[in-house]
């Protein structure tokens, strides 16, 4: 069961709209923070409220944190920090920037190590040795460098595509605290999102991403841009996103 939010609750669940979306048959909770294709974050408080419920009404809590270390603000917990019995899914992909290699991990509770063992070997056995090898040196002094002045380059384009986006007229988060996307309401200018970006890449050759491939709920209204190029290329872009909406 999905649970619908929405900009004015910043793209994240609440408390209360997982309580009352709660079925007899529902035996755990799936969060995603940072998220996508919404750049927003769960806050601590927030996310202890949430394990407190989960614990006290037998719910298991799975956290996807596979954009952890790319965020704009200092205070982005990961959910261990809070809560000891949570499954937390990570990868190489985002903030080590290794998309192509495959890799990632899983932290279990201690009580279904064994478990997770036995699915992992009938699905995939193990990840591959090259890529695991290949994983090593994102661990260097020379590789969190890197991806210091990575996370700094994707928070100035940030600033730069929110602030054009703003001036255009798209309705953005405030709070874009994480990822590399900005999920932008375009009821102004459409209200089918597939038409939108299939225009504006058959006109100006620009892609960006429509909402319904994210969800079903305001999704016609919705786009994601993502600010994983260049500065020089995300100024090319909305240059020609301003000549598509003249």
């Amino acid at each position: 069961q999905l649970i619908p939010v929405s900009l004015e609750q910043n793209f994240q669940p609440t408390l209360q709209q997982i309580a009352q979306t709660r079925e007899e048959n529902t035996v755990g909770i799936w969060l995603a923070s940072p998220s996508n294709p919404t750049g927003t974050i769960l806050g601590r408080e927030e996310m202890a409220a949430i394990s407190q419920w989960a614990n006290t009404n037998g719910m298991h809590l799975l956290v996807d944190e596979i954009y952890h270390g790319l965020q704009y603000v200092s205070d982005v917990p990961s959910i261990l920090e809070i809560y000891d019995n949570a499954f937390v899914v990570g990868s190489f992909s985002k903030y080590f920037g290794m998309t192509g290699w495959r890799l990632g991990w899983i932290i279990v509770p201690e009580g279904y190590i064994e478990t997770a063992r036995i699915l992992a070997q009938n699905f995939f056995i193990s990840a591959p040795s090259i890529s695991q090898f290949a994983a090593l040196a994102a661990f260097t002094e020379e590789a969190e460098e890197v991806f210091q002045e990575r996370r700094e380059a994707f928070e100035n384009r940030k600033s730069f595509l929110t602030s054009e986006l703003a001036s255009l007229g798209f309705i953005i988060p405030n709070e874009i605290h994480g990822a590399f996307y900005v999920y932008a309401d375009i009821s102004k200018f459409s209200q089918d999102s597939e038409l939108f970006c299939s225009s504006l890449l058959n006109k100006q050759k620009v892609a960006i991403t429509p909402g319904t491939d994210f969800g079903q709920h305001k999704a016609k209204q919705h786009v994601r841009f993502a600010f994983t190029t260049s500065m020089a290329d995300l100024s090319i872009g909305v240059e020609r996103l301003k000549a598509t909406l003249k």
